[in-house]
C-alpha cells in the first residue's frame, strides 16, 4: 500500500515524501502552482521512510500569440532554464468563450512534442483564444502561464446571402445580391473586409452586368451590392469572387426584354436586279432599350424604300407585316428600278431602323411594258399608234434588246387588229407601231407579247363606229315557222358601217319584204315599213300565209340591202279534209278509173305534210250500194294525203263520196255516175241465208235456189239467158238433185226447183256458168231422216281363238240414205252368223245400246277357230252383216296332264304320262312339250324318259319310258313348258 503526506521544505515549493516498503519504482509527477513555480521531483520507491530531491523543471517563458487575419496562429517562446532541460515542448489552446476547454494546438501533444520554441498553430476557427506552452522532460512537466488572448479571423469562402432577382434588362435587379465571407465552418468573417467581385457565369458575349460599385469591399464580412442589372435578355448566373476565398455562384437569374423601344435589321436585304426579290430577305426585330427581341411583340413593321423617289419595293409577304415573337421575316421583297437604295423599317411610336445600303442592277430580258398606250377611243378602221417596252422584270428598259413584238386583241370576239407592221423588231429596247386599226366596235385592251418575255396588257381603247354603208340582219327569222303564225324569232335589221358595226344614230326606214313571194304574202305588226331606233330596225308580228321556203329582204335607200337566212314555213294545225284527186265515172264494180286523194289541210290551205290522221270514205247517199276499196278505209294519211285505191261501187247510179276524219272539217267529192257492166259473175238471189233441210227432202220453197247472172258489181244483167248448173262445194260424197239442173236464165235470173241433198252435212252450192265468174251460195245443213237400218262402219278384223279383234266392230243406225241418225240410243245385238259351234263373247254389253247413233263394241272374240260374218239385229231396223273374220289357232294358253298310273311309284320304276296344249280358245296347238322336274322330292334325283321332249299330236305330247332316280321326301313337282307357258304335275316317288 502507497501513501503520499506532504512535507513543506522550502518557502513557495512542496515537497512529497514517499513512505512505502514497496518494491516498484514509481514517478509521481506533481505539477503544482505555488507563486507561479513549477517543481518536478524524482522519486524512487525504497524501504521505510525517506525522501530525495533531484532538481525542478522549469515551465517556459514570454509566451508571444500576434494578432492574424487568417487561421494560422504564430506562437513564439522562451525556452525553460535550469538543471533540467526539457525535452520538447507542447502547445494548448482554449476558446474565451465559457466553459470551454483546453485542445492541442500546433499539432502537438504529451507525447507528441517540439524541440523549438515556436509553432504554427493551423485550421484555427475565428474566435478569441488563449494559448499554454508545457515543457517535458520525462514524465515531468512544467506549464508556461497562459498567453494574452489573441482573435482569429478565418476567412475560406464566399456565399451569397440574398440571391439576386426580379430583373429586367437594363433595370437593377429587385433584389440586390449580398455575399458573405465565410471561414470553414460557414460562419461569417464579420472581421473580414476582402473585396468581392461580381461577374455573369461564363462570361457570355455581348452580355454586360453593372453595378453601383463592383468590385465592392466586405463590410462586416458583407458585400451589400447595390445597383446591379444586366443588358441582355436570358437566364443567367452570378459568380462572386475575392482572392484566396472560394467563390460562390448564384442562382439563376431571368432576365427579361423591357418595353419595345426600337426596330432593328437582324438580317439585311441583298443585292439584286431589278423586280427579281433578293436573295437575302429583310428580317426585322422589335427590341427594347438593351437591344433584346421583344418576343411578346405582334406590332407591324412597314418596310420603306428610304432612297431615292421614284422606284417601288413590293413584298410577296404583308407590307406592312405584323411581327411574330417580336420578328417580322419579310418575304418575295423586291425594288423594281435600278440604283442603289437603303431601306427604313418602321412601326408607330417605335424609333425606325435603316438597312445597309443595297444595289439593285439591270437585270436580264423579262417583261413587256405599253411605255405609249392606245388611245382611250378611236373609229373603227382609224389608225393609231403605241409603244412596247422590252424591260427587266423591275421594268427597266433593256436598251440592247431587239426581240420581236407583236400586238393582238386581248379579247378579239370578231374584231381584228392591223397594225402596218406587226410584229415588229425592237430599237434599243422600244417597238413603236403605227397605223394600228380595229374594225369592230367595242371597247378592248391590245396584249403584247414576245417569245419568253411576260405579256403586257394595255390600258382599254374604245372603237366608234363608222359612216352608215349597208343593212344586215342581226337577228334572222326563224328558220321554220307555221303558216300565219308570227315567226317566233322576229328578225331585227341593223344599220352598219362598211366594218359591220352598228351606226346607233341612225334611223333610217328599213322595210321588210318576201324575196321571192310565189303568192304568198308577209305581214308584220303594225307594218313591214319601220324606222331605226339607235340604228336598228326590231320587227314584230311577222308571218307568212303560205308554206314554203323563202329568204326575206331588208332595204332603206342609198344603203346595201340585206337578206335573211331561209325560212322553210309549214302548215299549220289540220283543220279540215279537201278532195285533191276527184273520183271518176265508172261501171257497178269496177274501180274508179281515178282513184280519190284527199289532203289534210289547214286553215290557209296548206297541206299538214305531218299529219297522218286516218281518213274515211263513204257514200254521201248509199241508197243500198257499198263502196269498197283495195287501200284500207279508214286509211292514214302520208305526208297530209291519204291516196285511196281500187274503190269503187257495186250498184249503178249517181253518189257523191264524203271525207271524214275525227274532229277536222269533212270534205264531199264530185258526182260520179256509176253505170250496169257486161256480165262478169253469177249471184245466188236466194237462198238469202243459211238453212236446215232433210236429206232426200226437197228444199223448201224459200230456200231453192235462185242464181242472177251479174256484173262485177251485182247488177243483174236482164238480157242474160245464160245455162246456170249447181254443184255441191262440199262435202264429198253427197248428191244434189234438181228438176231441172243445168237452166237456162230468163231475164238474167235462173230459178231452180226441186232441189235436194241426200247425206247429212254442212254444204254450199255452186252455180256455174261459162265465162262468168261462179257464184256461191249460203250454207244448207242436211239432217238425217228416219231411223231404217244398221250398218258396220266399223268392221271385226281376223284374231286366233279366244283373243279379241285388233279391230272391233262398230255398228251404226242409219236413215234410208246411210246417214246417221245420231239421236238414236236404240240397243244393238251382235252375233255369229255362220257356222255353229263357236261362241262370240265380248266386254262390252251385248246388246249395246246406241250413243248418238253408234255402238262400238269392245273385246269381241270368237273361241273357235273358222271363217265367220257377225249380224247386228236392232228391233225393227234391218240387219247388218259384217265382212268374214278369220279365227285362227293361237299360241298355246294352257298345259293339261294326264295322270301317271299306276301311283305311286318306286325309285327307277317306269311311267307314263301326257300333256294336252290347247290356245285360249281350246283349240289344239301344234308345239313342243319339254319335261322336267321342277321341285321337291330329292334335290338330286334325275327324271329320265325315252325322250323329255316331245310334240303334240292332236293336241297331246305322249311322255313314256319315265322314272326318277331317287325316291323323295316329299313328292315331286313335274313341269311341262310349251312355247313360255308351263303347267306342273305332283307324282309320290317311294
Amino acid at each position: 500500500m502507497i501513501s503520499l503526506r506532504p512535507h513543506r521544505t522550502t518557502p513557495g515549493t512542496t515537497r512529497l515524501s514517499l513512505f512505502s516498503l514497496t518494491t516498484v519504482l514509481t514517478f509521481i509527477a506533481l505539477l503544482v502552482s505555488v507563486t507561479g513555480v513549477a517543481s518536478a521531483y524524482y522519486t524512487a520507491p525504497g524501504g521505510g521512510s525517506s525522501s530525495a530531491t533531484l532538481g525542478t523543471l522549469q515551465p517556459p517563458t514570454n509566451l508571444v500569440v500576434p494578432a492574424t487575419s487568417s487561421g494560422t496562429v504564430n506562437l513564439s517562446w522562451t525556452a525553460s532554464v535550469g538543471a533540467l532541460v526539457p525535452t520538447g515542448y507542447f502547445a494548448t489552446r482554449t476558446a474565451t468563450s465559457t466553459g470551454s476547454t483546453a485542445v492541442a494546438a500546433c499539432g502537438t501533444s504529451l507525447t507528441s512534442t517540439l524541440t523549438t520554441v515556436s509553432c504554427d498553430d493551423s485550421g484555427v476557427l475565428t474566435g478569441t483564444y488563449t494559448y499554454t506552452v508545457t515543457a517535458v522532460y520525462k514524465s515531468w512537466t512544467a506549464t508556461s502561464t497562459k498567453s494574452s488572448s489573441v482573435t482569429v479571423s478565418n476567412a475560406t469562402s464566399l456565399a451569397f446571402q440574398t440571391e439576386p432577382s426580379g430583373a429586367a434588362s437594363g433595370t437593377a435587379f429587385t433584389s440586390q445580391p449580398k455575399v458573405v465571407v465565410r471561414d470553414a465552418g460557414g460562419q461569417t468573417v464579420t472581421a473580414s473586409s476582402n473585396t468581392v467581385t461580381l461577374a455573369i457565369l461564363g462570361s457570355p458575349v455581348g452580355v454586360t452586368l453593372t453595378c453601383a460599385q463592383n468590385p465592392l469591399p466586405a463590410t462586416s464580412g458583407i458585400a451589400t451590392f447595390s445597383g446591379c442589372r444586366i443588358d441582355k435578355a436570358g437566364t443567367y448566373t452570378l459568380t462572386a469572387t475575392s482572392p484566396g476565398l472560394t467563390a460562390a455562384t448564384s442562382a439563376s437569374i431571368t432576365v427579361t426584354f423591357g418595353a419595345a423601344t426600337k426596330l432593328a435589321f437582324t438580317t439585311q436585304p441583298t443585292a439584286s436586279t431589278g423586280g427579281v426579290a433578293f436573295s437575302t430577305q429583310p428580317v426585322l426585330t422589335v427590341q427594347d432599350s438593351a437591344g433584346n427581341t421583344v418576343t411578346t411583340s405582334t406590332t407591324p413593321v412597314t418596310l420603306n424604300i428610304t432612297t431615292p423617289a421614284g422606284a417601288t419595293l413590293t413584298c410577296t409577304s404583308a407590307n406592312p407585316l405584323p411581327a411574330t415573337a417580336g420578328v417580322a421575316t419579310f418575304a418575295g421583297c423586291k425594288i423594281d428600278k435600278a440604283g442603289t437604295y437603303t431601306l427604313t423599317a418602321s412601326s408607330g411610336t417605335l424609333a425606325s431602323a435603316t438597312s445597309t445600303s443595297l444595289t439593285i442592277s439591270v437585270g436580264t430580258v423579262a417583261k413587256l411594258s405599253f411605255t405609249t398606250q392606245p388611245p382611250s377611243t378611236s373609229g373603227a378602221g382609224s389608225a393609231f399608234a403605241t409603244t412596247v417596252t422590252v424591260q427587266d422584270a423591275g421594268g427597266n428598259t433593256i436598251t440592247g434588246s431587239s426581240a420581236a413584238v407583236a400586238l393582238t386583241l386581248t379579247t378579239p370576239g370578231p374584231a381584228v387588229l392591223t397594225c402596218a407592221s406587226n410584229s415588229l423588231a425592237a430599237s434599243a429596247g422600244i417597238a413603236t407601231f403605227t397605223g394600228c386599226q380595229i374594225d369592230k366596235t367595242n371597247t378592248y385592251t391590245l396584249t403584247a407579247t414576245s417569245s419568253g418575255l411576260t405579256t403586257a396588257t394595255s390600258s382599254t381603247i374604245a372603237i366608234t363606229p363608222g359612216t352608215a354603208t349597208k343593212l344586215a340582219f342581226t337577228t334572222q327569222p326563224s328558220a321554220t315557222g307555221t303558216s300565219g303564225s308570227a315567226f317566233r324569232s322576229q328578225p331585227s335589221a341593223t344599220v352598219q358601217d362598211a366594218f359591220g358595226n352598228t351606226v346607233t344614230t341612225s334611223a333610217a326606214p328599213i322595210t321588210l319584204s318576201i324575196t321571192t313571194p310565189a303568192g304568198a304574202t308577209l305581214t308584220c305588226t303594225p307594218t313591214t315599213s319601220l324606222a331605226a331606233a339607235s340604228g336598228v330596225a326590231t320587227f314584230a308580228g311577222c308571218k307568212i300565209d303560205k308554206a314554203g321556203g323563202y329568204t326575206l329582204t331588208a332595204a332603206s335607200s342609198g344603203l346595201t340591202a340585206a337578206t335573211s337566212i331561209g325560212i322553210t314555213i309549214s302548215a299549220g294545225a289540220a283543220a279540215r279534209l279537201a278532195f285533191s284527186a276527184q273520183p271518176s265515172a265508172s261501171t257497178g264494180g269496177i274501180a274508179f278509173g281515178t282513184q280519190p286523194s284527199v289532203t289534210v289541210l289547214d286553215t290557209f290551205g296548206n297541206t299538214v305534210a305531218t299529219s297522218i290522221a286516218p281518213v274515211t270514205l263513204s257514200l254521201t247517199t248509199p241508197a243500198g250500194a257499198a263502196l269498197t276499196c283495195t287501200s284500207a278505209n279508214p286509211l292514214a294519211a302520208a305526208s297530209g294525203v291519204a291516196t285511196f285505191a281500187g274503190c269503187k261501187i257495186d250498184k249503178a247510179g249517181s253518189y257523191t263520196l264524203t271525207a271524214n276524219s275525227g274532229t277536222l272539217t269533212s270534205a264531199t267529192s264530185s258526182s260520179l255516175t256509176i253505170s250496169v257492166g257486161s256480165a262478169a259473175k253469177l249471184g245466188f238471189l236466194q237462198p238469202t241465208a243459211n238453212f236446215s233441210a232433210i236429206s232426200q227432202t226437197v228444199f223448201a220453197t224459200g230456200s231453192q235456189p235462185s242464181v242472177a247472172v251479174q256484173d262485177l258489181g251485182g247488177n243483174t244483167i236482164t238480157g242474160s239467158t245464160a245455162t246456170v248448173t249447181l254443184s255441191l262445194t262440199a262435202p264429198a260424197g253427197a248428191t244434189l238433185a234438181c228438176t231441172p239442173n243445168a237452166l237456162a236464165a230468163v231475164s238474167g235470173v235462173a230459178t231452180f226447183t226441186g232441189c235436194q241433198i241426200d247425206k247429212t252435212g254442212t254444204y254450199t252450192l255452186t252455180a256455174t256458168s261459162p265465162s262468168l265468174t261462179n257464184g256461191t251460195s249460203s250454207t244448207v245443213t242436211i239432217t238425217p231422216g228416219t231411223a231404217t237400218k244398221l250398218s258396220f262402219t266399223t268392221q271385226p278384223s281376223a284374231s286366233t281363238g279366244g283373243i279379241a279383234f285388233p279391230t272391233q266392230p262398230v255398228v251404226s243406225i242409219q236413215d234410208a240414205s246411210g246417214n246417221t241418225v245420231t239421236t238414236s240410243t236404240a240397243p244393238v245385238t251382235l252375233s255369229i252368223t255362220t257356222p255353229a259351234g263357236a261362241t262370240l263373247t265380248c266386254n262390252s254389253a251385248n246388246p249395246l245400246a246406241a250413243t248418238s247413233g253408234i255402238a262400238a263394241f269392245a273385246a269381241c272374240r270368237i273361241d273357235k277357230t273358222g271363217s265367220y260374218t257377225l249380224t247386228a239385229i236392232s228391233g225393227t231396223l234391218t240387219s247388218a252383216t259384217s265382212t268374214s273374220v278369220t279365227i285362227s289357232v293361237g299360241a298355246a294358253a294352257t298345259l293339261t296332264f294326264t295322270t301317271p298310273t299306276p301311283a305311286p311309284y318306286a325309285a327307277n320304276t317306269a311311267f307314263s304320262t301326257s300333256v294336252t296344249v290347247q290356245d285360249a280358245g281350246g283349240n289344239a296347238v301344234a308345239t313342243s312339250v319339254t319335261l322336267d322336274i321342277a321341285s321337291g322330292g330329292n334335290s338330286s334325283a334325275v327324271l329320265t324318259c325315252s325322250s323329255l321332249t316331245a310334240p303334240t299330236v292332236s293336241s297331246v305330247a305322249a311322255f313314256n319310258g319315265c322314272k326318277i332316280d331317287k325316291k323323295g321326301i316329299t313328292p315331286y313337282k313335274l313341269r311341262a313348258t310349251a312355247g313360255g307357258v308351263f303347267s306342273t304335275f305332283d307324282i309320290q316317288v317311294n
